[in-house]
């Protein structure tokens, strides 16, 4: 009995050391740091750009209704997926914060509008604050417009999974009509993973 207790004593003191120094080495950022929200390099498209743009995307024969384009499913490095994509020992070019895809959708893909909505299970709190608060620096860059150049949107990816189609939701992208904090949820909304009442 008493090697028993011993060992479970002596369990409880090599967990407790790990996680002291992990605590520790997290405290002193040897495991890396946050990445940031990046910075958003460029200035606002010019007014003249947008009207010839949204002059050419009416269709023909309804001079009423306009054509615009968008992406409302835009992940950064902050998703595990496209973090892991994005590694050079896998043949990608590094990390990219959100202020890339702001920058991206903005210069290189001329849209329209764009949502931030990375993965829920990878947003911490900390990182929810840095994705309202990049999203929204990317919309101040067209404040003044009386046509903005682009509209941004904050968002997150709900993902879930079961093992049979009745019970397979899969992704939903969640996207908030508004920027203001009491408008957009205090915190990403995560599924718990695989249906456990499709496993029965």
């Amino acid at each position: 009995m008493r090697r028993i207790v011993l060992g479970i004593a002596a369990v409880f003191v090599v967990v407790a050391a790990l996680s002291a120094t992990y605590w520790f080495g997290m405290q002193r950022g040897w495991f890396g740091s946050e990445m940031g929200p990046g910075e958003i390099t460029g200035e606002v498209i010019p007014a003249e750009i947008i009207k010839a743009r949204m002059a050419s995307r009416k269709p023909a024969g309804s001079p009423d209704s306009l054509i615009l384009f968008g992406d409302l499913h835009v992940h950064t490095t902050i998703s595990a997926d496209a973090f892991q994509s994005s590694l050079p020992l896998v043949g990608g070019t590094g990390v990219h914060p959100i202020a890339d895809a702001c920058d991206f959708a903005r210069y290189c893909s001329a849209l329209d509008f764009w949502g931030s909505t990375d993965h829920a299970e990878s947003i911490t709190p900390s990182r929810w604050k840095i994705i309202k608060d990049a999203v929204r620096a990317c919309q101040k860059v067209s404040d003044g417009q009386a046509e903005p150049d682009m509209v941004s949107f904050i968002g997150f990816e709900w993902t879930q999974v079961g093992i049979t189609p009745e019970t397979h939701y899969g992704h939903q992208n969640v996207i908030f009509q508004d920027l203001e904090d009491e408008k957009v949820s205090a915190r990403p909304i995560a599924a718990t993973g695989i249906d456990e009442q499709s496993a029965m």
